[in-house]
């Protein structure tokens, strides 16, 4: 077993109950094979530790499993039930998809019970963030702002990524650290960069195909399709900004 700063990473009794739930996921591998690419591209990651990725991403998917009610409850959306609907597919999706970086990281990266064994090196960052950073990160911000009808409850998110006020000692770098001990927050935050990519760019591909889909028919029946289509696609696009945002928040912490 390596270890990251000396310290071994030993996800706690509950963090590997999550991820034997995403293992045990009725469309698991249905979902993981949709999934390969983004998969690949996280374990070929120069410098990564992809089971330290798995684990960073399966944490920021728990802390944000129960948003769900929190953020339709202040969506612009009128139709909440399908921003309901896109929002917890991609949290399942996520958690797949960490579960399986987690017990098949590749070869040289990680024990089958999930132990990471970077050494401390840093990853580099996925491709779609190298060298846009500030602006995705903007564009993240921007996108959850976009998507909340209250300020103060985007706010509240905020507060949860940054641990600030009520969420001092159960925010995100905090439940890392509780429920992930030993996690190389460079390595965790490159992994929810390259997950929020994914969904992020994959919600907003297909709001433009849904969209274009529904071009031919006219009138109020358009309408209804496109503003359903919209909310559902909105939910990868929402959780894919708060894992760029959660990503951020780990490699500025990591330093």
């Amino acid at each position: 077993m390596a270890t990251v700063k000396g310290m071994p990473i030993q996800p706690s009794e509950e963090m590997r109950g999550f991820r034997d739930v995403g293992l045990r996921i009725e469309r698991h591998d249905e979902i993981s094979a949709a999934l390969a690419p983004v998969a690949a591209d996280i374990r070929q990651t120069a410098g990564g530790d992809p089971v330290m990725m798995g684990w960073g991403i399966l944490g920021a998917v728990r802390l944000f499993t129960p948003l769900a009610g929190m953020i339709v409850g202040g969506t612009r959306l009128r139709e909440a039930a399908e921003l309901v609907s896109g929002f917890g597919s991609s949290l399942v999706d996520a958690t797949v998809l960490g579960s399986d970086l987690t017990m098949r990281g590749g070869s040289g990266t990680g024990s089958a019970a999930g132990d990471g064994d970077g050494v401390g090196t840093r990853p580099s960052l996925p491709a779609p963030v190298a060298e846009m950073l500030p602006q995705v990160v903007a564009r993240a911000e921007h996108t959850v702002h976009e998507q909340i009808l209250l300020p103060n409850l985007a706010e509240v998110l905020f507060e949860l990524l940054d641990a600030r006020e009520e969420f001092a000692e159960k925010g995100l770098l905090p439940s890392l650290a509780t429920e992930l001990p030993g996690l190389d927050l460079a390595q965790a935050g490159v992994g929810q960069l390259g997950c929020g990519a994914y969904f992020f760019e994959a919600g907003v591909h297909a709001a433009v195909t849904d969209s274009e889909a529904a071009g031919h028919r006219r009138g109020r029946a358009r309408r209804r399709q496109v503003a359903a289509s919209t909310a559902r696609d909105s939910g990868p696009v929402l959780l894919g900004a708060l894992m760029l945002l959660a990503g951020n928040r780990c490699l500025a912490a990591a330093g």
